[in-house]
């Protein structure tokens, strides 16, 4: 459960670095 929510927290990550540039 941890793995995945941590996984889900990078994908949001990722999605905000992708708007950002």
């Amino acid at each position: 459960m941890g793995k995945k929510n941590s996984k889900l927290k990078q994908d949001t990550i990722d999605r905000l670095t992708t708007a950002t540039y």
